[in-house]
């Protein structure tokens, strides 16, 4: 329920920009899927762990981000995007821990372009940066082998819990213009939660990479 709540509130978000979009030259929309990796995702349970962490180390899977912005000045894009990756948890030790972590968040960017797309001919080199908001869904179980403890007593774990906090990404990318309307665009961000998530007991740390290609069609 919190997520479609999300979404529904992203996609608000966005209808609500685009006729600001509408008021500039530049405007256009854009889709991208690409790679993301988490890696940093410590977990510390007061209870369970005391003062121990646990990574719980997520393998990569794909990301998708959808978005919709304008260009005020030459150099600079301005855009609100929504965005969305899951994440597989599988890894062994003392704690095991398998299941799934997802984040969809809804971003600020803005994109900064030295030359200005009259300079860069083709190709348009950009850095960037993003302030919103991300939601981490964490589904995952945590257990011991029986050896680790005393008279045979396996703790096991299970988190089913959704947190939000505010979020910030910086990256780097290329965009290729293919004509006039459509730009081929090739990104790379690192995404972090400002502050530790809260499950009860335990916090946790989310930080990732992100990997993206995509199109941009301007209108």
């Amino acid at each position: 329920m919190k997520k479609i709540f999300l979404i529904t509130v992203c996609c608000a978000i966005l209808l609500a920009i685009s006729p600001v979009a509408y008021s500039f030259d530049g405007q256009y929309v854009s889709g991208s899927i690409g790679f993301s990796k988490i890696t940093d995702m410590n977990l510390t349970d007061r209870l369970l762990f005391a003062v121990q962490n646990k990574d719980l180390e997520p393998e990569g899977d794909l990301a998708f981000g959808v978005a919709m912005g304008f260009r005020p000045y030459d150099m600079l894009r301005v855009e609100g995007e929504i965005s969305y990756k899951e994440n597989d948890i599988d890894n062994r030790g003392a704690w095991s821990a398998n299941g799934d972590v997802s984040c969809l968040a809804l971003m600020l960017n803005g994109y900064f372009e030295p030359g200005g797309i009259e300079e860069t001919g083709k190709f348009q080199p950009y850095i960037s940066f993003g302030i919103g908001w991300a939601n981490v869904d964490s589904n995952f179980t945590l257990r011991t082998e029986e050896r680790y403890w005393d008279e045979g007593y396996a703790p096991r774990v299970t988190y089913n819990n959704s947190d939000g906090r505010f979020a910030f990404q910086v990256g780097a990318g290329v965009g290729y213009a293919i004509n006039e309307k459509v730009t081929f665009d090739c990104k790379y961000r690192f995404q972090w939660v400002a502050d530790s998530l809260a499950y009860n007991s335990t916090k946790v740390e989310y930080n990732s990479h992100n990997f993206f290609i995509g199109i941009r069609y301007a209108f």
